[in-house]
């Protein structure tokens, strides 16, 4: 039953592309400039302190279902004059799904006194 909804879903939604000939997909460059409104800019700068992303997306799972998460990250370093230390990270990360089912992550990743 599952691999005929999956088909029929396939089918849905790749329809319209046949007709119109256009794609339902963004392209690369809309969801590069998504991401880089969300705080991707490539770069990191000790100054700002935490230097923050955020990351969003829809999932789907035969255990969980249809759902939606999100994680944040930052990445930042305890003394900003260390140059030889790698960059710590702080991520929180997050989801809901369609079978009531959710979940919360936090992570944290330190690096001090010059590695």
């Amino acid at each position: 039953m599952y691999w005929r909804c999956h088909v029929f879903f396939i089918l849905l939604c790749s329809f319209p592309a046949v007709v119109w000939g256009t794609s339902l997909l963004p392209s690369r460059t809309d969801v590069d400039g998504w991401l880089k409104e969300l705080g991707d800019n490539n770069q990191f700068d000790p100054a700002l302190g935490i230097d923050w992303g955020i990351v969003p997306g829809p999932f789907y799972t035969p255990e969980l279902g249809l759902g939606i998460g999100a994680a944040v990250a930052g990445i930042y370093r305890p003394d900003a004059s260390d140059k030889v230390s790698q960059n710590s990270t702080l991520s929180l990360s997050s989801y809901v799904s369609s079978t009531e089912a959710f979940g919360l992550a936090l992570e944290n990743r330190s690096f001090f006194s010059n590695d």
